[in-house]
């Protein structure tokens, strides 16, 4: 009934097909016709080497369009092989692809998910979603239900196709399948996306026909001059017509651009070579020429303009304010204010997730937020050997998480999470390095501090801790607050002076995100962007044309979209008369990068938007 939980990702190409229509321009026309004529007449060397120059450009257009195609079997590569299911009563592993609606899957930390579910039960469960929705860090999953139609980034109880698990462990019931998934909408977007022609393409075509239609008018008027002299002069007869006519097609052959193909692939082929120096590999040719018409690039903001790398770049305590500056995961970086070492002590040892370096990048296993705690630690020059001697994990209703360790010899509590919740467990601050009572003074100073991190679309964790006595039982209670820490995905370093030249030069800059509107909003200001905001909800009531107005009002930030309102956004920019640039590195990008007039893939994104792209910068 359901059929097999795998994508469709034959495209229905015939590569015969591919490569005819490679011949479908009128300027080939008139040159295959040359062809045809020049061995008509016995010049069978002109008709060879325009022969060879025809099938070279053909070759590689129809190379070009199939590795164009290969974007549907990148997705089919993100599903998993194997599910454990729970079927009568019985835990069982079976193949994903034998999946149907109505099974009940197990899932814990580390996996992928095999098809759209819908929570059952979850414990401590957040789930890597970004390459699907564009949202930096993992979501919250609950089994609360939801009313109302509810865009995709904010359905906290369902678990869809090829997204990861962070942390925890879930029951859920799948629901969709196959092609009826989240990632098989997907699917069926690229699969009916067309390549638009470039703007070379179009011109070569409509030169194609003005230069045919000049040719056969000053062809015709050359056969009606001679042909009339011939009449007046009374020695018009079969053979002199037959003369007639070849002198005016071969007067037609002679004007044809032979080497124009070949002359305009050499020049792109130029300029191949220099974008690979710049570290931009071209996928399509003509795409090359297409880059210098441009005038809006589309981008999405996590893994594009952001490194989709969360870093603490703020930690507070009562003395003041410590700035962290440094890259992604790596260990190295420089700090500057006031010493938080007992801060940065509990941020690395209430933490799960763990950091290592592979092929040269660093990797993650675990919460990326509790990586960027490892990660602000080190670079603070802090480590521990304390022994872990229990855990409360984090749940959505205490919305924090504590650890026991024995350190130096004694029992500690380290907790962190959201800062209601931990200063509800509070009774004491450390101030110069002293336990004080947490006065309401002071803790309306915490609020405010909060509050301004919050307003830069960080996200801010509060730390506390409690040496036990010997006789004490590990608990979350009478806790002394200890201080901030505000992260964010921060905008890779060239970013900010990119946006500026490409503005200055005249090409507007459209951010197009899955992410809340808050943060898009903070990062484009941080990064130059400004303008009217638009979310994914609001183009979902709008028509084309309402599209188009609201575009034409200088909207450049659009958050909490899907992947069809990022092409929709395309359509209706390029129904607008400009030349569309779309970057992306996830699965959701993948349709826009194949609608717009370049698609641009960034090279640590996904297998999907770069077989999709007609560039990939390295």
């Amino acid at each position: 009934q359901y059929g097999l939980n795998q994508l469709e990702t034959k495209s229905g190409i015939n590569p015969l097909m591919v490569f005819l229509d490679q011949f479908k321009s009128f300027i080939i026309y008139i040159l295959l016709f040359a062809i045809f004529f020049s061995l008509l007449i016995g010049e069978y060397v002109d008709s060879v080497i325009i022969l060879l120059i025809l099938l070279a450009n053909a070759l590689i257009g129809f190379f070009q369009e199939l590795s164009a195609h290969k974007s549907l079997e990148a997705l089919k590569r993100i599903s998993i092989a194997q599910a454990r299911v729970l079927r009568d009563g019985i835990r069982k592993t079976i193949e994903a692809k034998d999946l149907v609606p109505g099974d009940i899957v197990l899932l814990e930390a580390g996996d992928k998910v095999p098809a759209d579910c819908r929570l059952i039960a979850a414990v401590q469960l957040r789930v890597e979603e970004s390459a699907l929705t564009g949202e930096s860090l993992p979501v919250d999953k609950s089994i609360e239900v939801l009313d109302g139609d509810v865009p995709i980034g904010d359905r906290r109880n369902m678990l869809f196709s090829a997204t990861t698990l962070a942390t925890g462990n879930a029951r859920a019931l799948v629901v969709a399948t196959g092609m009826s998934t989240e990632l098989g909408r997907i699917t069926s977007l690229l699969k009916e996306t067309k390549e638009e022609a470039t703007p070379l393409q179009r011109r070569l075509d409509i030169f194609g026909k003005k230069l045919a239609s000049t040719i056969i008018g000053i062809c015709l008027v050359i056969f009606i001059i001679f042909l009339s002299k011939a009449y007046f002069a009374e020695t018009l007869s079969v053979e002199v017509l037959v003369a007639l006519t070849i002198i005016a097609i071969s007067l037609a052959v002679a004007a044809v651009p032979e080497a124009l193909p070949a002359v305009v692939t050499i020049a792109l082929s130029v300029g191949v070579k220099r974008l690979l120096s710049r570290q931009a590999l071209v996928r399509r040719l003509s795409s090359v020429e297409t880059l210098g018409s441009c005038d809006v690039i589309c981008t999405d903001k996590t893994g594009t303009l952001t490194e989709n790398r969360m870093m603490v770049l703020y930690a507070w305590t009562a003395d003041g304010e410590t700035i962290l500056n440094g890259s992604g995961y790596a260990f190295d970086g420089e700090i500057e204010g006031s010493d938080a070492s007992d801060l940065f002590r509990c941020g690395l040892l209430c933490n799960n997730a763990s950091i290592y370096e592979e092929a040269g990048d660093w990797r993650v296993a675990g919460d990326p937020t509790e990586a960027a705690l490892l990660t602000s630690a080190a670079r603070a020059g802090v480590s521990s050997d304390a022994e872990r001697l229990g855990e409360i994990p984090f749940n959505s209703e205490r919305k924090m998480m504590s650890v026991l360790v024995s350190e130096q010899g004694h029992e500690v509590v380290y907790s962190k999470g959201a800062l209601g919740s931990i200063l509800d467990s509070c009774r004491m601050i450390m101030v110069d390095q002293e336990a004080v009572p947490l006065t309401a003074a002071l803790r309306r100073t915490i609020e405010e501090q909060n509050r301004h991190y919050a307003g830069m679309a960080m996200r801010v964790l509060a730390f506390a801790f409690r040496k036990l006595d010997s006789e004490e039982e590990f608990s979350e209670d009478d806790l002394v607050f200890l201080g901030l820490q505000a992260m964010i995905d921060p905008p890779r370093p060239d970013v900010i002076e990119s946006i500026a030249r490409t503005q200055k030069a005249g090409i507007r800059v459209i951010m197009i995100t899955g992410d809340y509107g808050e943060t898009a909003s903070a990062i484009g200001r941080e990064i130059g962007l400004n303008g009217e905001s638009l979310s994914g909800q609001e183009i979902e009531r709008m028509d084309i044309d309402e599209l188009k107005l609201a575009l034409n009002r200088n909207t450049n930030i659009i958050s909490r979209v899907a992947p069809e309102h990022k092409q929709r956004i395309v359509q209706a920019l390029q129904e607008s008369g400009n030349v569309v640039a779309m970057t992306g590195d996830g699965v959701n990008d993948a349709p826009a990068l194949k609608k717009a007039d370049i698609g641009v893939a960034v090279g640590s994104g996904t297998e999907v938007a770069k077989d999709a792209s007609d560039f990939i910068l390295l």
